[in-house]
């Protein structure tokens, strides 16, 4: 390893020295500003707003707009989901057992399940659910495609496997009654 010169040595002295300086300088600034700002407040109440504050009325109406979809009535989540609440928390423990979908720190699986169900349900955008369920369109997007990557990986559990139409089939659908050439009566007086 190298050593440095008396030179390098007197530099690096004196550069610390400078960063000393302004340290102290931005540390005297702070104090006098707080102490302006704690004279200027005085005798006077300030709105106390904080972000703890804001994120429990978000997760409050969140919870709501929750409970109001999914658990309140049969005919309430059948209109946002598509499905009876019943089949609901069905899916839900099929997806958290046989696909593992989990929680995430911040939403619950039936929040997760909800929402996709929402979405797809009602072919609503992002911007439009971020109003209703207060999160970010980014986490609505990360939370959509963690569903949808659980309901294709158990395609095989979730959805009909196609069966093959037999040749002798007696159905009006398949043995090509509708590729006939329908002709019309016109009725005349």
């Amino acid at each position: 390893m190298a050593r440095l010169t008396v030179r390098q040595k007197i530099h690096l002295v004196a550069l610390l020295v400078f960063h000393l300086d302004m340290l102290e300088t931005m540390y005297t600034m702070l104090v006098l500003l707080g102490l302006a700002n704690a004279l200027n407040t005085r005798g006077r109440r300030r709105a106390a707003t904080s972000y703890a504050s804001e994120s429990a009325s978000r997760f409050k109406v969140r919870s709501i707009n929750l409970h109001t979809m999914l658990f309140q009535s049969d005919e309430l989540c059948f209109e946002s989901c598509r499905m009876n609440r019943a089949v609901f928390h069905k899916l839900c423990n099929l997806l958290t057992i046989h696909g593992n979908l989990k929680s995430t720190c911040h939403s619950s699986v039936k929040e997760l399940v909800g929402t996709f169900l929402h979405i797809l349900a009602h072919n609503q955008k992002t911007r439009v659910m971020k109003c209703q369920m207060r999160r970010s369109i980014e986490m609505l997007s990360r939370n959509f495609h963690l569903v949808l990557n659980t309901v294709l990986r158990l395609h095989t559990l979730l959805f009909k496997k196609p069966e093959a139409i037999p040749k002798n089939s007696t159905d009006e659908r398949w043995n090509g009654s509708r590729y006939r050439l329908i002709t019309r009566t016109i009725w005349e007086p």
